[in-house]
């Protein structure tokens, strides 16, 4: 049962455009994002849900600089988090690769 050919990767040009936008509108309304996802090539949904995981990103980013200011603040007397990983838990060039091409695709 074939489904709809899928689209190309979301390009660089793309990115960037949802990026701008992104900066001056964290939260699109329906027109808008209709707008978007024609510029983009993409379905209204593929570009809500790439607003939804830039802001989600963007507040995981935000809470893990309060926990490091709140680390500092207690005089450096945090938990396991802010010690640098032991090398069994560093990535591998495998699983950096596989950011890089999900960073590449908007995925990030």
């Amino acid at each position: 049962g074939g489904g709809a050919p899928p689209r190309p990767e979301l390009t660089a040009v793309g990115r960037r455009l949802l990026r701008q936008y992104y900066e001056l509108c964290k939260r699109p309304d329906e027109g808008q994002l209709a707008v978007l996802a024609r510029v983009t090539d993409r379905e209204a949904s593929d570009v809500a849900n790439w607003f939804a995981a830039c802001e989600r990103a963007e507040s995981d980013k935000e809470r893990a600089r309060q926990r490091a200011e709140q680390a500092k603040a207690a005089g450096g007397a945090a938990g396991p988090s802010a010690a640098p990983r032991p090398p069994q838990q560093q990535l591998s060039p495998q699983q950096e690769k596989a950011i890089d091409a999900l960073r590449a695709r908007g995925n990030a």
